[in-house]
């Protein structure tokens, strides 16, 4: 970071594109996601893959993410589903999460690690439960656009969603309300 120079061979592994990384919290591992349909750990310091690939998604891995405390990869895919995968065992939990009708676009888990977001082309947003793995009774719609990306607020009130006309949207979850926030031309 300080020199911004990059260290070490690139991790080599996917056979098509990566579309998205994550990192552990403590700077250990990083998780990837690709066009090859699949997700893979890998040791920060060796660039060494950790384990197989993950498998289980039929379409791009275009979205990953890590719940705060490291045990669990969520995964959103062009299959249209939701995955939550084990860390230590490789295995995705339960069945595949499912309410998108289109691309699963972008995910993200909550700072206290008990809710995912996940966003698709659709245009809808939903949120689910971490321990249950089913809907969390959130869902929310753009109605106009769809949506390419999330975050969550670190105090959990809030979701930032980004869309393919150039807005940003601030979601308030206990009403339902969103504020738009414009500047970009193009897709968010």
């Amino acid at each position: 970071m300080e020199t911004g120079k990059a260290f070490g061979a690139p991790f080599q592994g996917h056979t098509d594109y990566v579309l998205s990384v994550a990192i552990l919290s403590d700077g250990s591992c990083i998780m990837s996601g690709s066009s090859d349909q699949t997700i893979q750990v890998w040791d920060v310091k060796t660039g060494i893959a950790l384990g197989s690939h993950l498998r289980g998604h039929t379409g791009q891995v275009w979205s990953v993410a890590i719940s705060p405390d490291g045990n669990h990869i969520v995964s959103g895919s062009d299959d249209g589903t939701i995955r939550v995968w084990d860390i230590e065992t490789g295995k995705a939990l339960a069945t595949p999460l499912l309410g998108h009708t289109e691309h699963v676009l972008s995910v993200a888990i909550s700072a206290d690690g008990k809710g995912i977001v996940s966003v698709s082309v659709d245009e809808s947003i939903h949120m689910w439960n971490v321990e249950t793995l089913e809907p969390s009774g959130i869902s929310l719609q753009s109605r106009t656009q769809s949506v390419l990306s999330v975050a969550i607020l670190l105090d959990g009130n809030c979701i930032v969603s980004g869309l393919d006309n150039g807005t940003i949207q601030v979601w308030y979850i206990e009403t339902g309300e969103a504020s738009p926030l414009n500047g970009h031309s193009d897709w968010v």
